[in-house]
């Protein structure tokens, strides 16, 4: 029989779960089906394929694995539609699969970009993050722009300046060590990672009360300089560009080291 008009008898259909195998009698292999395809190909012991139905089959079968691959990745957590698509690509399947995979877990409602964009959306609000990252990762999972503005809409501004503020209140306490202009720096770069504008940082900084309790860590500091035997001229410059402020230049001059002497007996 030739290659054109070779064909593949039926050997036995077996049940094993919820899983089907079916095996051929010209192939010593096993093929894992569902009730879809044994409906649609008449998969029954001793039925004949031909060639060109043999081909389909084996096709569907093929997508049917990658499509139960897809579905295993969505257990995980919800996916939008380019998450699926970058997966899937990474097993080289052509686009025409890929897209008859999407399509078919859209259908069933598996993949729904705009649900996904709602709910992600309220995650990140609930998480404090600020509209500029909101909208970055967004667009980093393949959300239409559309759906972005629309979702971006509901967050007021109100709501972002509170979590702002909630931020900038919760991180304000354990730098109080810090100098003034260390923590205002360091505010305002954890505020801009978070996404917040500057309008909303602004805010944040006009309605926090920050305290200053970094003397006990300018003397270690200064210290650790003065240890090095650096000229006290240049360990000034150094603990100033750290961010104390200008006007403990005389306190560093005239009394830290009579406290740093006095503590240096006292050990």
């Amino acid at each position: 029989m030739s290659q054109v008009n070779k064909a593949y008898t039926i050997k036995e259909v077996v049940k094993n779960g919820k899983k089907y195998y079916l095996r051929f009698e010209e192939i010593d292999e096993d093929y894992l089906v569902n009730e879809d395809q044994i409906v649609s190909y008449r998969l029954i012991k001793g039925n004949v394929l031909d060639q060109k139905t043999y081909k389909t089959l084996m096709t569907d079968v093929n997508n049917t694995v990658y499509y139960n691959k897809a579905l295993h990745f969505i257990d995980f957590k919800p996916r939008t539609k380019k998450e699926i698509n970058e997966y899937l690509t990474k097993f080289q399947l052509d686009e025409s699969t890929i897209n008859k995979i999407i399509k078919k877990l859209e259908k069933i409602g598996f993949i729904d970009d705009e649900r996904y964009a709602n709910r992600y959306t309220e995650e990140l609000i609930r998480k404090g993050k600020g509209k500029k990252a909101i909208y970055n990762l967004l667009i980093k999972k393949g959300i239409e722009q559309d759906l972005i503005n629309e979702n971006l809409s509901k967050y007021e501004k109100d709501d972002e300046f509170a979590n702002a503020l909630r931020i900038a209140e919760k991180l304000v306490k354990p730098e109080s060590d810090y100098p003034i202009k260390k923590q205002k720096m360091q505010l305002i770069e954890k505020l801009l990672r978070e996404g917040y504008g500057q309008d909303a940082i602004n805010y944040a900084m006009s309605n926090i009360t920050f305290t200053d309790n970094s003397q006990e860590r300018l003397i270690k500091e200064y210290e650790k300089l003065q240890d090095k035997n650096i000229e006290k001229e240049k360990i000034i410059a150094r603990l100033l560009a750290k961010g104390y402020e200008k006007e403990l230049e005389e306190n560093l001059k005239n009394e830290i080291s009579s406290e740093i002497h006095n503590n240096r007996r006292k050990s």
